[in-house]
């Protein structure tokens, strides 16, 4: 019994980074949720890719950065 709990504890476990999901057994759902997400984000404008400034002494740049948020979505809702 507590083996089995072990492997149901396991698979309920969010993966905490982008090398973490796509080295796991769900390696292409990850893959294929990014690709819908990042397509959606494209389509409607969401930012723009551009060249890094460089930065300078007397000018700071700052660039704005992001992650993947990665969660085992349980039922329809969440």
């Amino acid at each position: 019994m507590s083996c089995m709990l072990i492997g149901i504890v396991s698979e309920l476990i969010n993966p905490t980074t982008v090398h973490q999901a796509l080295a796991s057994e769900h390696a292409a759902q990850w893959r294929a949720a990014m690709n819908v997400q990042y397509g959606s984000l494209m389509k409607n404008l969401t930012w723009e890719l551009v060249p890094r400034p460089k930065s300078t002494s007397a000018k700071r740049v700052n660039v704005l950065t992001s992650v993947w948020i990665l969660v085992v979505k349980r039922n329809e809702k969440g």
